[in-house]
């Protein structure tokens, strides 16, 4: 992960690939605090990486977020693992600047302070 983001801003949220059943298609998971709305945000930076959302499912459990994204290449292609890491990268980066917008000012000062 990136030092763009302080410490304790990670609390809560996770980004990784998951295997899927058939290995065809790529499966991400998403999960963030309830009151972040992230997936329109996740949906967007995909696309622009040439990554088709195939399908999404999305459950909420107690304040917590959890998405399931089926991903393939634009093509229709399953992703390769190489581009696991910058994909995962590239989400991670929209979960945390969108978690990182939403803390209360002063929060973010005492954290950035630790």
């Amino acid at each position: 992960m990136s030092g763009e983001y302080p410490a304790g801003t990670t609390e809560g949220v996770k980004v990784r690939f998951v295997d899927s059943a058939d290995g065809a298609l790529s499966t991400l998971e998403i999960v963030n605090p309830h009151d972040h709305q992230v997936f329109g945000d996740v949906r967007s930076t995909l696309r622009a990486a040439g990554v088709e959302v195939v399908s999404f499912e999305v459950r909420v459990e107690r304040e917590v977020l959890c998405g399931r994204l089926q991903l393939t290449d634009s093509s229709g292609t399953p992703l390769g693992q190489e581009r696991h890491l910058d994909i995962q990268d590239r989400v991670l980066r929209v979960v945390l600047a969108n978690v990182h917008k939403a803390r209360p000012v002063a929060e973010r000062a005492e954290a950035a302070s630790s």
